[in-house]
């Protein structure tokens, strides 16, 4: 096969979805380091993805190139992209790559890719058959089936340096945030409660306050944080407990990155902080669906994954499966007692 010369990666979404791509696009550049390697995506992967530099540009939606994709093929075409790699597959953007004189297009099989000759599709399994990251690696896969399957076993995610990497004002804003605060406590504890893709498989507020309190009146010499944002709409009235605070994040990501950094513990939804801290090698507890469990797992790079896995009809037993998880957070925390 011929040797791509520029590479394009198009990924958007949400941050978990950015994060699992981060070991393909770490591998791409390993396999192919003389290929310029180009990622079309969103605000959100634009702040994380910024400071890696095995990705050479990154094309921001709504900025480079526009919000419903049209001038995507001119800017393939523009930057002589050889290899375009849909990880964002829509059938919108499967029509205008297919505008584009791109030769070599991957994706996941979709009824608009079937017939054009340009297309090449990974084995197909079930989404939520295959660890999200593994699926972003079987697209890089098919720039060179031989290529890949003789190198793949060189990588580690637990080695890649695909952390995310605050800026310096991030580090400064977290440590204006934890200044104010007193004691000296032994461990941080970050807890997200807040997830749109997650609402079914979410406390009720007044749950997660409650359990926090319990928890740190348990663990007095822990701190616990919850990691709330202006788009979350709720404001949590303030806590008497000196060990419970409140982050409320800006539209900067990356200030929440620099927060996750310093914790012990992230107790979160499957949504994009339990991401954040398992890519920083953090510890995390997960109040998760089922669906979820082969699809989105933590313990991906070396910290440590604990989950409570939710049936589909677990509201039925609300109660039980609230104060299960209230136990398997005690066990957690109290290993960092140790």
């Amino acid at each position: 096969m011929k040797e791509p010369k520029v590479i394009a990666f198009d990924r958007r979404l949400g941050v978990g979805d950015i994060i699992s791509s981060l070991p393909a696009l770490y591998v791409i550049k390993q396999l192919y380091p003389r290929a310029k390697l180009l990622l079309f995506t969103s605000k959100v992967g634009f702040y994380l993805c910024k400071n890696f530099d095995f990705i050479d540009r990154i094309f921001l939606q709504g900025l480079e190139f526009t919000q419903n994709d049209e001038n995507l093929p001119q800017i393939i075409d523009e930057y002589n992209i050889d290899t375009l790699i849909l990880a964002h597959r829509t059938s919108k953007n499967i029509k205008f790559a297919k505008q584009s004189k791109c030769k070599n297009i991957i994706t996941w099989r979709h009824l608009h890719t079937l017939f054009s000759p340009r297309f090449k599709h990974p084995k197909h399994i079930k989404r939520l058959k295959r660890l999200e990251i593994q699926r972003c690696l079987d697209l890089v896969r098919m720039i060179d089936p031989k290529r890949y399957d003789a190198k793949i076993k060189e990588f580690d995610l637990k080695t890649m340096p695909i952390q995310i990497q605050s800026d310096r004002e991030n580090i400064e804003y977290i440590n204006a945030f934890l200044k104010p605060i007193q004691k000296d406590f032994k461990h941080i504890i970050g807890l997200s409660c807040f997830g749109i893709s997650s609402a079914h498989y979410n406390l009720k507020m007044n749950d997660w306050v409650e359990l926090t309190k319990a928890l740190a009146g348990r663990f007095k010499n822990f701190l616990f944080v919850f990691m709330n944002f202006k788009q979350s709409g709720y404001e949590f009235e303030d806590f008497k407990e000196e060990n419970i605070k409140v982050f409320n994040n800006d539209e900067n990501l990356l200030h929440l990155v620099e927060l996750t950094r310093r914790l012990k513990l992230c107790i979160s939804l499957s949504t994009g902080n339990i991401h954040i801290a398992d890519n920083l090698k953090i510890d995390t507890l997960g109040f998760y669906p089922q669906t979820d469990s082969v699809l989105f797992p933590c313990g991906n790079y070396g910290g440590h994954f604990d989950a409570l896995f939710l049936p589909k009809d677990w509201h039925n037993e609300y109660e039980f499966y609230k104060d299960e998880f209230y136990k398997l957070a005690q066990k957690v925390l109290s290993k960092f007692e140790e």
